[in-house]
């Protein structure tokens, strides 16, 4: 009868709990001079810089929480950085306002909740429509630039929703021990 009721209670906490597929979204981007797009002209417009960086991201789709690592060689570029940040939506080619500050140095890491952003953020980011734009005293409309698109070679990762995993959790620490003893006792 014991059997019986852990299984009842263990069956009743699984019926409540669902599978939120949330899908961890890699993307990256590829930070250089080329991609500089002018903002008198609104064309390409290679700075001449030898600076380059790279920046890999993660999107969280169930908490819209975006992290990153970006780095760069700041040694390279033309002028001291006095600025970088996130911008969109654009389409490579095109300015955009700002979303989101980064902060200066040669690594770049952090974390937003895109929720708490005006506008539908998530949606701009994963259409391929924010880059990377670092400044420096030498370009201060941007040095280097890059474009950040989904990663297609990653595999999204499925992570189940935390209360189902809590759940899980639960519902093993009652089943387990019962099982243990039951054994023991054979």
């Amino acid at each position: 009868m014991n059997r019986l009721a852990t299984l009842i209670a263990v069956a009743a906490l699984g019926a409540g709990a669902t599978w939120c597929d949330a899908e961890v979204v890699k993307l990256q981007t590829f930070i250089d001079a080329g991609q500089e797009v002018s903002v008198s002209t609104g064309v390409f417009e290679d700075t001449g810089s030898e600076a380059i960086g790279v920046g890999l991201f993660n999107f969280d789709t169930v908490t819209e929480e975006l992290s990153w690592t970006i780095v760069h060689t700041g040694k390279l570029m033309d002028g001291i950085e006095t600025g970088a940040g996130v911008f969109g939506p654009a389409s490579p080619g095109a300015n955009a306002a700002q979303v989101f500050d980064l902060d200066l140095g040669i690594l770049k890491q952090g974390s937003i909740d895109l929720s708490a952003l005006d506008g539908s953020r998530s949606n701009d980011l994963l259409a391929n429509k924010w880059y990377v734009n670092i400044k420096s005293d030498a370009h201060p409309d941007g040095e280097i630039r890059g474009q950040i698109f989904v990663a297609t070679e990653f595999k999204p990762v499925v992570v189940p929703e935390p209360l189902t995993l809590s759940l899980l959790v639960m519902s093993s620490a009652v089943v387990v021990p019962g099982y243990r003893r039951r054994r023991r006792g054979a």
